[in-house]
């Protein structure tokens, strides 16, 4: 693999686990929040995120969906290369906006 093709993947990984952990973003047309609420996010009285499972739990937390999402495009990488490569860039070109505006 070039080292292209893994700055590109491992920033979509980081972009992908940014956007479903962090609740503040929803989305376009609110699909985040869609996708954490049927995993079983909740919110409490103060509007604090929490877990009702496993699943939800591991969206909640960064560093373990990071592990999910850089399994998965790993394998689509080996399996679907160009496909996976252009699917990540939108999102490493995301994350890059994303990074600099901070």
């Amino acid at each position: 693999m070039d080292m292209i093709r893994l700055i590109v993947l491992a920033l979509a990984v980081w972009r992908m686990s940014m956007m479903l952990s962090d609740v503040t973003e929803s989305g376009p047309g609110d699909i985040l929040h869609k996708i954490r609420a049927r995993a079983g996010v909740c919110f409490d009285l103060n509007s604090n995120p929490y877990g009702k499972n496993w699943v939800a739990d591991g969206i909640l937390c960064h560093k373990c969906s990071s592990i999910w999402f850089g399994a998965i495009g790993s394998l689509l990488l080996w399996l679907l290369p160009d496909l996976t490569f252009y699917v990540s860039l939108v999102f490493a070109l995301s994350a890059v906006t994303v990074l600099l505006e901070r």
